[in-house]
């Protein structure tokens, strides 16, 4: 019996290259994963606590799009974020609440398969206009911009979470609240107030400001920068901004023809534009849009929440040059974007929404 488990164990060791061979070959050329046992360590300083589940609401998707339905988050893959959530508090301070890591499913993933059908697309066929409205059963509604979700450097960011971890210090130990249901989450939110629990609906809509739009304008005249706050205010701009300058290493390649160039670009940071023309407070990063708007009428709308309200570092640059050659002397930079469409050159207006573009 002994010789003959012996003749077995030798058999299987000559099989496990052959195994590995074939494994090899089948995916690509992947090393088979390693297989970890639930709950044992890893090198990961993001998985030292224990996983919660949460099943997610059901999801309608309507507004602008080609066929409105129910969202399906089967075979969808599940996306990791890790975060550290905080509110707003009174001045705008930044009051933490906890770090955690969530999975789940990316609002681009949930989103892709209804296609945009903008009202607006004869007159401007640019998706450089469109947002989104996320909203529950409670009554919470935030908004997102179409950017922020395709034009972004990271667009499988954005997630309805359906599991949560907390990220617990070593040393401290501290337990973190934990979230109730599944939610919205924004990992790039300095202030955590766009994340609401258990959405239910997405709703897609363009801008509804009107623009006359002639393409390929030459020269543009936009020799001063309207700024339009609504309830907060208005001033025009006719110079450099008073901020300090902000100088990016960048390449700027578009949706549709590529590369157009790589270098560095020096202007001022928009929050610091926007900051003397509306507070931040959490009703305002919930719902403030922004719209830029050129002089040949091509547009660009973000949140509020992304123009000043970022975790990463990451700029949309305002650029005034007096030797504007044609194109303007105000421009828009979004280096927080991977695609350049929502830079805006002969830039003559910006108009700032706490309601509907």
């Amino acid at each position: 019996m002994e010789i003959l488990i012996m003749r077995y164990m030798r058999f299987f060791q000559k099989c496990i290259p052959l195994f590995l061979t074939m494994w090899t070959l089948l995916s690509g050329g992947q090393v088979p994963p390693a297989s970890v046992p639930p709950g044992a360590p890893t090198n990961s300083f993001f998985d030292n606590d224990t996983l919660f589940l949460f099943k997610p609401m059901p999801l309608h998707v309507g507004g602008e799009v080609e066929h409105p339905g129910m969202a399906t988050y089967d075979s969808l893959p599940l996306r990791s974020v890790i975060v550290k959530e905080s509110h707003t508090g009174p001045g705008g301070d930044v009051l933490f609440t906890g770090a955690y890591r969530y999975e789940g499913y990316a609002l681009t993933d949930l989103l892709n398969p209804f296609l945009a059908k903008k009202t607006n697309r004869e007159a401007f066929p640019p998706l450089t206009d469109l947002y989104i409205k996320v909203f529950n059963n409670e009554g919470d509604t935030v908004v997102i911009s179409w950017g922020e979700l395709y034009y972004a450097n990271r667009p499988e960011n954005i997630i309805i979470a359906t599991r949560v971890m907390r990220i617990v210090p070593e040393k401290t130990g501290e337990r973190w609240p934990l979230p109730a249901s599944s939610r919205l989450v924004i990992p790039n939110d300095l202030r955590s107030d766009r994340n609401i629990p258990m959405p239910t609906g997405i709703v897609v809509v363009s801008c509804g400001k009107e623009m006359a739009t002639e393409k390929g304008k030459f020269p543009m005249h936009a020799d001063s920068l309207m700024m339009d706050g609504g309830k907060y205010g208005r001033f025009i701009l006719k110079g450099a901004p008073g901020c300090s300058p902000v100088t990016v290493h960048t390449i700027f390649y578009g949706k549709g023809r590529g590369l157009h160039s790589t270098g560095t670009v020096t202007g001022s940071d928009v929050q610091c534009v926007l900051s003397d023309l509306i507070p931040v407070t959490a009703e305002n990063l919930k719902h403030g849009l922004v719209l830029f708007g050129a002089d040949d009428g091509y547009r660009a709308v973000f949140s509020l929440s992304e123009l000043v309200n970022r975790n990463d570092q990451e700029h949309t640059l305002l650029l005034y040059t007096k030797d504007d050659q044609g194109e303007g002397r105000f421009r828009l930079y979004p280096s927080c974007d991977f695609f350049s469409d929502r830079a805006v050159k002969g830039l003559t207006n910006i108009w700032l929404s706490t309601g509907t573009l």
